[in-house]
């Protein structure tokens, strides 16, 4: 099923709690329940403070988790810029422009018995989610972080409990393999592969695993298709909408060069 394709709701969110960390980012929990309800993994909402004149455009964050049942959604956000730092100035009880669920996320029927997911910076915050659908369909999770230091490894307290096996890598090795992730990555046997991070590791994880399924970052306009401001050159010619026709794509769809 494309999931882009489901119910969009776009409204005015309650902010839950907004939790600082040490590596100049935020944990947005916000009220939404039909987004709750209805969102999957690698779907994201298109969001902007309310009553702010500036930025202009609304930005795009992928949905780290959601509990339909108490109609609360997760985000992770690196803040750097105007649009991030007034995030990070609201508090519990503040309200949130919101729009979503939107894009096309990760598909549950290409789980296998063992999965691969491979993040690094914010593109570690999809895959969280995608962790516990595929731990929910009672399939195992490999997971393989990266980042440039340990500071920046906000993630490893949830994925020690989430994943069933962990590998940490950083480029400076304070932390875990000294090294890119790409090069810690299994290639002996068969799994699903599934990854969100920067370009140039999506572009070097298509290389070992074409078959991969890839959320890509991009900058977006009007997250529903119209602009056309967020098109992704295709392998076999022409573009596709990141916002309608991703952010997931088979890493073989894309052309990386």
């Amino acid at each position: 099923m494309n999931n882009s394709k489901k119910r969009i709701w776009n409204g005015t969110a309650e902010l839950i709690s907004c939790t600082h960390t040490a590596a100049k980012s935020i944990f947005l929990k916000i009220k939404a329940d039909i987004i709750a309800k209805s969102v999957t993994a690698g779907q994201f909402v298109y969001i902007k403070t309310s009553g702010a004149s500036e930025p202009l455009l609304r930005r795009a964050f992928s949905v780290m988790d959601a509990d339909p049942a108490k109609g609360v959604i997760e985000l992770y956000i690196d803040v750097k810029g105007p649009g991030t730092e007034s995030l990070a100035a609201l508090t519990k009880g503040d309200h949130i422009d919101l729009m979503g669920p939107l894009g096309r996320g990760f598909q549950k029927n290409t789980f296998t018995e063992n999965n691969i997911l491979v993040g690094g910076g914010c593109g570690v915050a999809p895959l969280i989610m995608l962790a516990k659908e595929i731990k929910r369909s009672g399939k195992k999770v490999t997971f393989c972080y990266g980042g440039r230091t340990k500071a920046q490894l906000v993630f490893i307290p949830i994925l020690k409990k989430l994943a069933d096996n962990l590998i940490i890598t950083t480029d400076d090795g304070t932390a875990g393999h000294k090294g890119v992730i790409t090069k810690f990555i299994d290639t002996k046997h068969t799994y699903s592969v599934y990854s969100c991070g920067p370009k140039p590791m999506l572009k070097a994880l298509s290389a070992i695993f074409p078959n991969a399924y890839v959320a890509l970052e991009t900058e977006m306009a009007c997250g529903i298709g119209v602009c056309m401001g967020c098109t992704v050159p295709m392998a076999s010619g022409g573009y596709k909408r990141c916002c309608t026709e991703g952010p997931v794509f088979s890493a073989s769809e894309v052309l990386w060069n």
